[in-house]
């Protein structure tokens, strides 16, 4: 047998090895022994990125993570099975907007925030309906609240910010629909004007994300950031412009906290304008630093943390501009010195469901002690 005949039939097992392996991965292995998580299809109505109606699956994260989501008739995670535009008579309605935090998909769909919270307050007297994708920045929440959140006549809007927020609501984010999401247009450390979200455009490799178990599995369940994968063969220049200098140096830093506090002023302003116009209360709050409060760090902010300088940054706009604003960095602090219990996952910084029963609880006590809805009797 000729070396090239030898070559052509080790070459023809070697693939067809490979086949049956990746056969046997995709049907079978990680479809029943280790299952991928479910991804809910996309969606884009109205100029809003969310969900294709009436999905539902269950999220996994490593070994850690195994909770159920329900995407409602609306196209959201939630626990209704729809959202009415009509409230029913003396029904108090709050609305929270945000990223992955409020779509929750880290904890089934009954345990996060929007639900506790409804809980607390009392389902016979108020409802909560959430609006959270992952990946937002704050300036798709406003987005979010004009476009979609407004037309359901909320009394209360929430605004739930985490800390890389604001950097992204000017800066482009690498991601399968980021460029549908609102962003800032900033110069010289001034808004110049709004950019409108890009209609997403459905790309010949969706279905692989969609449909495929291996990918869900590697991307997904075990996390891997082919985005740095991608950079470690490429090189950074792989990477968009805006994205290395907003690592970079010193004067970078600056430039972003200059940027960073002009975004944040101008959104909060359009967020309370929006509210006023349609007869809304605005609660704005914003996440903790768990990562120096597990550290057993100081429970007040601390000036040298740049995660806690953004934290003041937005309680002093929220003063400026008359909103309503909690810091849960004290509320979580306290909590865990008393019962040192982590708020979210080892391998996922997401909030936990005890994680969204203090936040909640921070915002029912809130919300009662200003008067936004009476207390039960």
């Amino acid at each position: 047998m000729s070396s090239a005949k030898r070559f052509f039939q080790n070459a023809v097992l070697v693939t067809a090895g490979i086949l049956s392996a990746l056969l046997f991965l995709e049907l079978f292995f990680f479809r029943f022994v280790l299952p991928a998580p479910d991804v809910p299809r996309l969606d884009f109505v109205n100029g809003v990125i969310k969900y294709k109606p009436d999905q539902q699956g269950t999220n996994r994260v490593r070994n850690e993570i195994t909770a159920a989501f329900r995407i409602n008739a609306s196209g959201w995670n939630s626990g209704h099975d729809r959202y009415v535009r009509t409230k029913a008579p003396g029904k108090y309605r709050i609305a929270v907007i945000g990223d992955s935090y409020v779509e929750a998909r880290a904890v089934a769909f009954t345990d996060s925030l929007a639900e506790q919270l409804e809980r607390l307050l009392g389902r016979q007297r108020c409802e909560v309906y959430r609006f959270g994708i992952r990946g937002a920045p704050l300036s798709q929440y406003l987005h979010i609240l004009r476009r979609e959140v407004a037309d359901y006549g909320p009394d209360l809007v929430i605004i739930l910010l985490i800390h890389n927020d604001f950097t992204e609501s000017y800066t482009y984010m690498p991601g399968v629909y980021t460029s549908s999401f609102l962003k800032i247009a900033v110069e010289n450390g001034r808004v110049v004007g709004e950019v409108p979200p890009q209609r997403m455009e459905r790309r010949w490799y969706d279905f692989i994300r969609n449909r495929s178990a291996v990918w869900r599995y590697l991307a997904y369940r075990q996390q891997v950031r082919f985005q740095a994968v991608r950079d470690i063969l490429l090189g950074d220049k792989a990477r968009p412009e805006e994205i290395r200098q907003a690592h970079g140096t010193a004067a970078a830093t600056d430039t972003r906290r200059t940027a960073n506090e002009a975004v944040t002023g101008y959104v909060f302003r359009e967020l309370r304008k929006c509210c006023r116009d349609h007869a809304a209360d605005l609660l704005i709050a914003i996440d903790a630093d768990r990562s120096s409060i597990y550290r057993q760090a100081a429970a007040g902010l601390q000036p040298g943390s740049r995660t806690l300088q953004l934290n003041r940054m937005a309680a002093r706009q929220a003063l400026r501009h008359s909103i309503h604003f909690i810091d849960l960095h004290p509320v979580f602090a306290r909590d865990f010195a008393a019962r040192h219990k982590r708020f979210d996952f080892r391998n996922d910084a997401h909030w936990n469901a005890y994680g969204h029963r203090v936040a909640a609880e921070a915002l029912c006590s809130y919300i009662l002690r200003e008067g936004f809805i009476e207390e039960p009797r």
